[in-house]
């Protein structure tokens, strides 16, 4: 990634280091982001827009964590409220991670439990079919079953006639 490259807009920044709307104009002023900036025009939204580099950022970072060490020493409580959303943050993750996970396994396990119907509606399906043989055939052996017997009787008959 260039070091000049402008990928952050102004609302980016705003919203990355909690600056309000209204004091954005002063802020800029302020540590000279117009340097770091090109202007662009926006044609979805059909109006100019300010993009500032990697530098604009990590001015604002610097003075956001500048600003964070002041507080902290003037208000303790805000270094146990920092390192609280901290932990609050990790946690957040872990269970972003968990979730990830277990939709996974969801999935994967709705995937399997699919499969399983199309295997079973498959095999009823064969098993159908097999019944359906096998009662033609059955009815084919029935039928020669019968005529054997008819053959039978008939030369059975033929010879005591002709006795």
């Amino acid at each position: 990634m260039s070091y000049n490259e402008y990928k952050y807009s102004s609302f980016d920044l705003m919203n990355i280091f909690g600056i309000k709307k209204g004091s954005w104009q002063s802020v800029k002023k302020k540590y000279n982001l117009d340097n770091y900036a090109t202007k662009i025009f926006d044609t979805s939204q059909n109006q100019n827009k300010f993009m500032y580099n990697e530098q604009a950022y990590n001015i604002l970072k610097d003075n956001y964590n500048n600003k964070i060490i002041e507080e902290v020493k003037e208000n303790p409580k805000m270094l146990a409220l920092i390192s609280e959303n901290t932990t609050l943050k990790a946690t957040i993750e872990e269970y972003k991670n968990l979730n990830t996970k277990f939709e996974l396994m969801y999935n994967e396990e709705k995937q399997n439990k699919e499969n399983i119907l199309k295997d079973n509606i498959t095999l009823q399906i064969n098993n159908e079919n097999f019944k359906n043989q096998n009662n033609k055939l059955s009815e084919e052996n029935h039928n020669l079953q019968k005529e054997i017997e008819r053959l039978k009787n008939r030369n059975f008959l033929a010879r005591l006639f002709n006795k």
